[in-house]
């Protein structure tokens, strides 16, 4: 709660400081479920969540790298032994701390099918999923993330993982991607990659939510304070893609930071402007402030805030109950479809 990188609970690094470990967040639920005598069905647990797994030490994980990078092994071993290996570094942050640390050229094992397999690893995506699983496991620990991003076959790997069919593939890749970016240095391998671009057409690909999301993350976390990224984001393509999601209303907060932190680029602003996307802008500030008013008619949330809540509570409520009655005024005079027209017709 108070954005430490160790969960209170797990005792395991978090990998992104912006998250709440989700042990607290299940007994706050559970806590407000028992208080306000509220049933809440849990989704079922993953087989993966019940299932008995014992810590490997290194002379296991040792044999499952040997199964995994071995010419002698079918792809059914390498992928069993890959799934193995990825559900240890899932459950045991003792496996993920060694990994790296004590054994020898373990990334580079790891990865040996890839490079062997060639394009018929293509056809395994079972294989797949299951090696850039624990690629993602280990970039979780704090240790691991420069040496992951500094060997030269991670980052081109990643970037081909997130092209591939498997959703799971693309998440994964893309969240490994987000990890390795606590790290300053990072930002700069990452950004003087072919991970970039991989990045920028997976924002473009509108059928996947989840991986779109993270890769509209990852761009913000590489640019951020890295002005050079930025241009070379912008080269590749970044506007249109944003602003295509804007359009479908996919992703919209992520791609709307994005345009924040670009749009005094004199490129930017002449891609927005030919690309009509204030129209779309307005349109999302006026459903937003529809949604607030009406959030407020029914509950009341707004007028309870600023006359019940903490000092902080009621400034902020005040101001938008403010903005609310504003609006209202607004929607009575001219109505909705008024107020977007005008608006429009005053911009240049």
């Amino acid at each position: 709660m108070n954005h430490n990188r160790t969960c209170p609970k797990s005792k395991q690094v978090l990998y992104r400081v912006c998250l709440t470990s989700n042990h607290l967040i299940n007994e706050l639920i559970t806590r407000w479920c028992l208080v306000s005598n509220s049933k809440y069905d849990r989704p079922a647990p993953k087989p993966s969540d019940i299932e008995i797994v014992t810590e490997l030490f290194t002379d296991g994980i040792e044999l499952l790298l040997q199964r995994i990078s071995s010419p002698s092994s079918s792809v059914a071993d390498q992928t069993e032994a890959a799934k193995e290996l990825a559900l240890q570094s899932s459950k045991f942050v003792h496996v993920r701390d060694f990994f790296i640390k004590e054994l020898s050229d373990s990334i580079t094992r790891l990865l040996t099918p890839l490079s062997v397999l060639g394009d018929e690893v293509d056809s395994n995506p079972e294989l797949q999923e299951n090696i850039v699983t624990t690629l993602f496991n280990m970039s979780t620990f704090e240790e691991n993330k420069t040496l992951l991003a500094e060997n030269h076959q991670v980052i081109p790997v990643l970037a081909k993982f997130m092209k591939q069919k498997s959703v799971v593939t693309r998440r994964n890749a893309t969240l490994t991607l987000v990890s390795l970016l606590d790290i300053d240095s990072n930002k700069i391998i990452i950004g003087n990659s072919v991970a970039l671009k991989a990045l920028i057409d997976l924002i473009g690909e509108l059928d996947d939510l989840s991986a779109t999301h993270e890769a509209l993350c990852a761009v913000i976390y590489l640019c951020c304070d890295e002005m050079e990224n930025w241009k070379k984001a912008i080269s590749l393509g970044l506007t249109p893609f944003a602003v295509r999601n804007i359009k479908a209303r996919r992703n919209s907060f992520d791609s709307l930071v994005i345009l924040a932190l670009i749009s005094l680029h004199e490129r930017v602003i002449q891609e927005l402007a030919n690309l009509g996307v204030i129209y779309d802008l307005l349109s999302i500030l006026i459903l937003e402030e529809q949604k607030l008013h009406e959030e407020e008619n029914q509950h009341k949330t707004f007028t309870k805030l600023a006359m019940q809540g903490s000092p902080v509570a009621v400034m902020k409520a005040q101001g938008i109950y403010s903005v609310l009655g504003y609006f209202l005024l607004g929607m009575c005079h001219r109505g909705l479809d008024s107020i977007i027209k005008n608006q429009v017709l005053l911009i240049p």
